[in-house]
């Protein structure tokens, strides 16, 4: 494998100054633009909200994403939520908590880490924790 050319560089994206590594992400990463939202869930209780909102932002044309962790993870279990969160543009759940909560279950969405919550979470202009 060759080796890769991790020398930070700096460069403006969308009005920010943005500090750069270069290398190959993994497929959820999206080092190139900022997302519009992240709607971050970890609990059950956020079922109501999060399925109007998840209708809304697929409605308004934004790029979005949805990171679920803790006992969220569980609305994944439920098909409408399923289908409202599908039209997200990355849909991660924290592999910990799918394996703590649903063990044994397919998961209908990526895997990920809190790493992966944390890059979300810098690559997103608002995010609404539920």
């Amino acid at each position: 494998m060759e080796n890769q050319d991790l020398t930070p560089w700096f460069l403006r994206e969308n009005g920010f100054q943005c500090l750069k590594i270069r290398h190959n992400p993994p497929t959820h990463c999206f080092p190139n633009f900022f997302m519009d939202l992240l709607i971050h869930i970890a609990t059950p209780h956020s079922r109501g909200v999060l399925d109007h909102l998840a209708r809304a932002c697929a409605r308004s044309g934004i790029k979005w994403a949805c990171f679920l962790t803790n006992d969220g993870v569980k609305l994944l279990e439920v098909q409408s939520i399923q289908q409202a969160l599908s039209a997200a543009d990355a849909l991660i759940v924290c592999k910990h908590a799918w394996n703590l909560h649903l063990p044994g279950k397919e998961c209908p969405a990526e895997f990920g880490s809190q790493s992966d919550n944390s890059h979300l979470m810098g690559r997103c202009r608002k995010v609404i924790s539920l």
